[in-house]
This record gives structure tokens, sequence and C-alpha cells, in this order.
């Protein structure tokens, strides 16, 4: 009935600012799908070992704080959610109430600027 996806590692090879996102995803009634966003600084040029803190639109790591449609990253420090920084990753909540349905992430884009 719930099922999380998270991202792999993004690495914009640099410190970039990530600036939106949109994605296309199926919701069929009874489901949802939620977004939460991560930026990171790498570790020793490398984004495998960053620390990665997801975020929502009011800016906490809460599990109910979630975006539900594309949106504008935000762009802010705190903690290890560093935006500008070199390192992102997303993760997707998918919550189903009708064992006959299934919502589904068709793609994820990202907008991204030296």
């Amino acid at each position: 009935s719930a099922g999380t996806f998270t991202s792999s590692a993004f690495d914009g090879g640099y410190t970039v600012s990530f600036n939106r996102f949109d994605a296309v995803f199926l919701q069929p009634s009874q489901t949802t799908v939620k977004f939460q966003v991560a930026a990171a600084n790498a570790v020793s040029g490398s984004c495998t070992n960053a620390t990665y803190t997801f975020i929502g639109p009011g800016l906490t790591s809460d599990v109910l704080d979630v975006f539900t449609t594309g949106s504008p990253v935000p762009i802010l420090t705190s903690g290890s959610y560093q935006n500008p920084g070199q390192c992102f990753k997303y993760k997707v909540f998918f919550t189903s109430n009708d064992p006959n349905q299934t919502p589904e992430l068709d793609s994820f884009t990202l907008n991204y600027s030296p």
C-alpha cells in the first residue's frame, strides 16, 4: 500500500544551483505521489559519500513536508542540505488505498545552472 524510491546521486560536476524539478507521473484515484529533494556538497570530489537531507517546500525533512508537483528547488544552506551544491537526489513516496491501483513515476527532470 506504500513504497518509497530514492534516486541515485546526480553529480553536477562542480557547485551549481539546482533550480527546479518537473515530474511526469500517473496518479490514479485513491493513490498519491509525493516528493522531497536533497542537495549536498561533494565529499573528496564525489557524491557517493555525501550526506543528504531530504526536504519539502516547507524546508523541513518531516515526512509530511512534501511536494505534490514539480516545483522550484529551495536554494538555502541548512545542515547537510546545501543548494548551491554539487550533488542532488530526490525521494518519491507512493501510496495507494486501492489494491488494484498503483501510482507510477514516468520521469523526473532537474534544471540547474552554474
